[in-house]
């Protein structure tokens, strides 16, 4: 099976650091212009998104979808779908290594956690896992970072991943885990825990802080 190398995937990330790519909520690498600009109907884009004219531009899934793309692979475009079908195992921050996702993620009834229907009881993608994964980065190859698309304000930045906050880390599926430098290692099917596994590694696993005060 195809596979990207978690030194191919670090290295796509900081090419997007590098070159100072912004942040433009459901985009995954395009050149953000003038036309866009005016168009534009988002608050936040209407306020911070000028600064981004002429440069690329993804939000945080965004930013996996474009680096897949370019190794002729697809992901889903969206935190808390990645989160759940495309993530071998969720694990806490303390597991983080190079070429993870980090997510951060709201628990039911915290403050902005907006889980959208399909992901709960009933939904299409419901799995037992009512945890609202809504941001995403990417552990670099200092496994004390993540780079990741932050917001329409900042862009991609490189973020410190701190030990006592709320995250959830993982590789994804089709990550080949093998030297960091080497080559990939097959990680076989999607990681798709039951109700019980994912109440077990949330009451265990992760660290109860308030996400809203993670960096990245």
């Amino acid at each position: 099976d195809a596979m990207i190398k978690v030194s191919d995937l670090i290295t796509a990330f900081q090419s997007y650091l590098a070159a100072g790519d912004g942040y433009i909520p459901n985009t995954s690498g395009e050149t953000w212009t003038a036309e866009k600009q005016a168009k534009a109907t988002g608050e936040t884009v209407q306020k911070y998104g000028s600064q981004w004219i002429g440069h690329r531009v993804e939000d945080c899934s965004g930013a996996f979808v474009r680096a897949y793309k370019a190794h002729g692979l697809t992901i889903y475009h969206g935190s808390n779908r990645i989160a759940r079908e495309y993530v071998v195992e969720l694990l806490p921050v303390s597991a983080a290594a190079p070429g993870m996702a980090a997510f951060k993620l709201r628990k039911t009834g915290e403050k902005y956690y907006d889980l959208p229907s399909e992901y709960k009881q009933g939904g299409k993608h419901y799995n037992g896992d009512l945890n609202d994964y809504y941001h995403i980065g990417l552990v670099d190859d200092n496994p004390a970072y993540v780079i990741n698309a932050q917001s329409t304000q900042t862009g991609v930045v490189r973020s410190k991943l701190t030990n006592g906050l709320l995250i959830a880390t993982g590789y994804n599926n089709l990550v080949g885990i093998g030297n960091i430098n080497g080559d990939s290692v097959s990680l076989g099917h999607d990681y798709l825990m039951g109700k019980a596994e994912i109440e077990d590694k949330v009451l265990t696993l992760l660290l109860r802080t308030i996400a809203d005060t993670l960096n990245f």
